[in-house]
């Protein structure tokens, strides 16, 4: 992965405190957006992972709302709701910085309220042929995903899915960490 990775602004190469970027990570991106997974999904939940940065970007631009966690869930869930404008730069707005002053907080209490979520997107350091993530950020999604759906957000049936580097993909069925 070292060959492909994009370094983090704080964390430099150090993937056991980030879910890094790649270089291609627009086309796999590109590859989600015209998907009818992505058309069809009005309310979404995106983990705040560096190769998800195009998407929040393509989110923005298509004025979709969407839901994710603070970085180490430290400030809790935040929604980004379209406003009547765009921000004058998706792609910055997009960034975990940026989505502080263009998204709001919300509580587990208030998921109910909003439109339910119809495709969850997650980072991942690897996924096995039987989709299971591996990486430093599969723990909070295995956390999360109890808690929005005991919050009533996620549809029954829903999907995650993921973006990552063929290099991150394994070709045999891993059962996941206990």
């Amino acid at each position: 992965l070292r060959e492909f990775i994009v370094p983090d602004s704080r964390f430099q190469y150090d993937t056991s405190s980030f879910i890094p970027d790649f270089a291609g990570s627009e086309a796999a991106t590109h590859r989600l957006v015209t998907s009818s997974l992505y058309r069809d999904a009005d309310m979404l939940f995106v983990t705040p992972d560096n190769a998800l940065l195009a998407l929040r970007a393509q989110l923005i631009r298509d004025r979709k709302a969407f839901v994710y966690p603070s970085y180490g869930l430290v400030r809790g869930l935040r929604i980004y709701e379209p406003a009547a404008r765009l921000p004058p730069e998706p792609w910055l707005a997009a960034t975990l910085d940026g989505l502080e002053h263009y998204a709001r907080p919300i509580g587990l209490d208030q998921l109910a309220e909003i439109a339910p979520c119809d495709l969850v997107v997650a980072g991942a350091a690897a996924v096995a042929a039987n989709g299971t993530r591996f990486g430093m950020g599969y723990h909070y999604l295995d956390c999360e995903w109890p808690m929005l759906s005991a919050a009533g957000f996620l549809r029954e049936g829903i999907l995650a899915v993921t973006i990552v580097h063929d290099c991150q993909l394994a070709d045999r069925r891993v059962d996941p960490p206990v």
